[in-house]
C-alpha cells in the first residue's frame, strides 16, 4: 500500500503532468497516422482542414481563459480560487452555444449547396466536437492549477483508449469515414468528461457559496481582469493562427484537400522536434532570466548564444535524419500512397530550421520583456500572407504554398532579431550595468 500511495503522490505532481502530456502527444501522433492510412489522402485532407477550426477556437480559448487563469490563480486568496475557476466554468456555456450555432450554420450551408464539401466536416467539428474539447481542456487545466493530476490523466487515457478501439472497429468493418470518426471522437470526449464530472460539478457549485450580489460582483471582476490581461494575447493568437494557416487553406482551395493532408503528414512527422522545443520552453527562459538578473546583459547574451548553438546542433541533426529518411519514414507511417509527398517533409525540415531560430529568438525577447515585437512580428507575417497567398499558390502550386510558409517564418524571425539588436544597442551604450539590468 505504501508503494501505491507513493505512486499516486507522484502522479499528482510534476510527473503526472508529464505523463498526461505524453498520453496526449503520443495519442495524437498515433491518431494522425491511423487516420491518414485509413481515410486516404483526400479525406484526410478534409480532416486536416476541419482540425484547423479546432486549433482556431483552442488558440482563443488559451489566450482568454487558460493562460490568464494560471497567472491569476497563484495570486488569489485560497478562499477565492475555486469561485474564480467556477466563474470560468460557467462561461463555457455561452461559448458552447456560439460554437453550436456557428457550426450548425456551416453544416446547413453545405447541405443546401452554398458551401463546399469541407464545410460539412468543419460544421460538425465546430458544433459537436469543439464544445466538448474546450470543456475537457478547461477541466484539465483547472485540475493542474489545483495540483489534482490523477483525474485528468485517467480521463485522457480513457478518451484515447475508446477512440483507438472505435477506429479499430471501424477499420475492421471497412466503415472508417470522417463523419463517423468525428462522432465517435466526440463520444470518447464525453466519456472522458464523465471522469471529470465531479471536478466540474464542484467548480460550478463554488460561486453559489457567495451571496447573489457578491456573485455578480465576482463574475464582473473575473471577466474584466481576463479581458485586460488577454486583449493583446487574443490579437496575437488570431495573427499567429492566420499567418500559419493562410497558405494551407489557400492550397486546399486551389490544389484540393490532398494538399492540406500532405502538409498535415509533414507536420506530424516533424512533431518529433516539438518534444525538444517543449523541453527548451521549460529550461532556456528560466536560465536566461537568471543570467540577466544575476550577471547582467553580457552574460545573458553569451548564455543565449551558447544555448542556441548547442540545441541548434541537436535540432539540425534530428532534421537531417528526417530529411534523409523522408521516403522510408513516410512509407512506414502512412503507406505507399503518401510517399509522393515525402519531398514536402524535406521542405518542412528546412522550414523548421527557421522555426527553431524564431523560437530561441522569442525566448530572448520575452526575457528582455519586449513582447510587443512578437505581436508586430505576427502582424507583419499575417500582412504578407494576405497579400501574397493567392498569387503564390495559384502561380507555383504546392511549391508556392511551402515557400509562403518559409517566408512567413522568416518575417517573424527578422522582427525578433531586430528587437534583440535594438535592445543590445541600447544596453551597449550604457557605461556600466545599471540597476535596470537586474530588475
Amino acid at each position: 500500500m505504501k508503494y501505491l500511495s507513493d505512486i499516486l503522490q507522484r502522479l499528482n505532481g510534476h510527473v503526472g503532468i508529464i505523463a498526461d502530456q505524453m498520453v496526449l502527444s503520443g495519442g495524437n501522433f498515433v491518431l494522425v497516422v491511423l487516420l491518414a492510412r485509413g481515410l486516404g489522402i483526400e479525406d484526410f485532407g478534409h480532416f486536416a482542414l476541419a482540425w484547423m477550426a479546432v486549433l482556431f477556437v483552442l488558440s482563443l480559448h488559451q489566450a482568454f481563459i487558460t493562460q490568464p487563469m494560471f497567472t491569476f490563480y497563484g495570486k488569489l486568496r485560497a478562499a477565492r480560487r475555486r469561485s474564480w475557476l467556477g466563474v470560468l466554468a460557467w462561461g463555457h456555456l455561452p461559448m458552447a452555444a456560439v460554437l453550436v450555432f456557428g457550426g450548425a450554420l456551416m453544416w446547413a450551408g453545405q447541405v443546401v449547396g452554398l458551401l463546399g464539401a469541407s464545410w460539412q466536416y468543419i460544421g460538425q467539428i465546430m458544433a459537436v466536437f469543439s464544445p466538448l474539447y474546450l470543456v475537457q481542456e478547461f477541466a484539465r487545466k483547472a485540475s493542474f492549477a489545483e495540483r489534482q493530476i490523477l483525474r485528468p490523466l485517467l480521463a485522457d487515457a480513457l478518451t484515447l483508449l475508446l477512440l483507438l478501439a472505435g477506429l479499430g472497429a471501424m477499420y475492421a468493418r471497412d466503415a472508417l469515414h470522417l463523419t463517423a470518426v468525428l462522432w465517435w471522437w466526440s463520444a470518447a470526449l464525453a466519456a472522458g468528461l464523465g471522469v471529470m464530472g465531479p471536478q466540474l460539478k464542484s467548480l460550478l457549485e463554488a460561486p453559489r457559496a457567495w451571496p447573489p450580489r457578491w456573485r455578480r460582483r465576482l463574475a464582473s471582476i473575473v471577466w474584466a481582469r481576463h479581458y485586460h490581461f488577454s486583449k493583446w494575447l487574443v490579437g496575437k493568437a488570431l495573427l499567429q493562427w492566420f499567418s500559419g494557416n493562410a497558405f494551407i487553406i489557400a492550397g486546399a482551395s486551389v490544389l484540393g484537400p490532398a494538399a492540406a493532408g500532405a502538409v498535415r503528414i509533414a507536420q506530424n512527422i516533424l512533431g518529433l522536434t516539438h518534444v525538444l522545443f517543449l523541453s527548451l520552453e521549460s529550461i532556456v527562459p528560466v536560465q536566461a532570466a537568471r543570467q540577466l538578473f544575476d550577471f547582467g546583459y553580457p552574460a545573458f547574451a553569451k548564455y543565449m548564444q551558447v544555448q542556441s548553438l548547442r540545441y541548434g546542433l541537436i535540432t539540425g541533426a534530428l532534421l537531417a535524419v528526417l530529411a534523409i529518411g523522408a521516403e522510408p519514414i513516410t512509407a512506414l507511417l502512412y503507406g505507399a500512397e503518401a510517399v509522393q509527398w515525402a519531398w514536402v517533409v524535406r521542405v518542412y525540415c528546412v522550414l523548421y530550421v527557421f522555426v527553431y531560430a524564431s523560437t530561441m529568438t522569442q525566448f530572448a525577447v520575452r526575457t528582455l520583456e519586449r513582447t510587443q515585437s512578437v505581436f508586430w512580428g505576427y502582424a507583419a507575417s499575417a500582412a504578407f500572407s494576405i497579400v501574397a497567398v493567392t498569387p503564390m499558390v495559384q502561380g507555383w502550386k504546392m511549391e508556392g504554398l511551402l515557400a509562403g510558409l518559409i517566408i512567413s517564418q522568416l518575417i517573424l524571425l527578422a522582427v525578433g532579431l531586430w528587437a534583440l539588436y535594438r535592445a543590445g544597442a541600447r544596453r551597449g551604450r550604457r557605461p556600466a550595468a545599471s540597476a535596470a539590468d537586474h530588475s
